[in-house]
C-alpha cells in the first residue's frame, strides 16, 4: 500500500520540524552548509527536493541530509516514535527504514563512513572519526567498526537487514 507524504526540505521549516521532533541540533546540522565536523562535509550536504517529491500522504517526511551516494536521510514521526528513512535523492524510490533511534541513524551514517575509509585502504579509520562521533554524541563507534568488519567478512547477502537490526539494537 502506498502512502502519500509531504517531503519537507525548505528552511526554516525543516529545522523547526526536526527540533519539534526532538532531533538534536548536531544531527540537524548534518544537512547544513556547516556540518558539526569535517568528516561529515565529505559525506553530507543539505537535502533538496524536486516538484514530484512534494506530495505523497498526510505524513511529514523531513530531510536531514543527502549523502555522497545521492541518498536522502530523512525523519518522520510515527505513533511509536521517530523513524529514519533513506531514499533516492532524485525521487522517493526505494524508500527504506534505516533506524528508529538517533544512535541507530548515526550507526547507519558511520557504517558508510567507515566502509568508505576501509575501501580507501585506511587500516583503522576510528581515530579519524572519534572527533566526528563526539561532535554528534555517537556512542557506538567501536561497535559500528566491529560490525562493518564482520559484514565485510560475511558478504553481501542480507547485509541491509543485518544493518537495520544492528542500528535498531542501539539505544539513545
Amino acid at each position: 500500500m502506498s502512502h502519500a507524504w509531504h517531503y519537507i526540505v525548505a528552511e526554516p521549516l525543516r529545522t523547526e520540524l526536526l527540533q519539534e521532533y526532538g532531533v538534536p541540533d548536531a544531527i540537524i546540522r548534518l544537512g547544513a552548509p556547516d556540518p558539526p565536523d569535517e568528516a561529515f562535509r565529505r559525506r553530507c550536504r543539505p537535502p533538496h527536493g524536486s516538484p514530484d517529491e512534494q506530495t505523497r500522504d498526510g505524513l511529514l517526511v523531513v530531510g536531514i541530509c543527502e549523502t555522497e551516494a545521492d541518498d536522502v536521510l530523512a525523519c518522520r514521526r510515527r505513533d511509536s516514535g521517530l523513524e529514519f528513512l533513506s531514499f533516492d535523492a532524485e525521487g522517493l524510490h526505494s524508500t527504506r527504514v534505516v533506524a528508529s533511534s538517533i544512535q541507530g541513524l548515526l550507526a547507519h551514517l558511520f557504517f558508510g563512513l567507515v566502509e568508505a575509509e576501509l575501501d580507501n585502504k585506511v587500516p583503522d579509520p576510528r581515530p579519524s572519526f572519534r572527533q566526528a562521533a563526539d561532535a554528534v554524541a555517537f556512542k557506538h563507534l567501536d561497535a559500528t567498526y566491529a560490525f562493518v568488519l564482520e559484514e565485510r567478512n560475511r558478504g553481501l547477502v542480507g547485509w541491509e537487514r543485518r544493518l537495520l537490526d544492528f542500528c535498531d539494537s542501539l539505544s539513545d
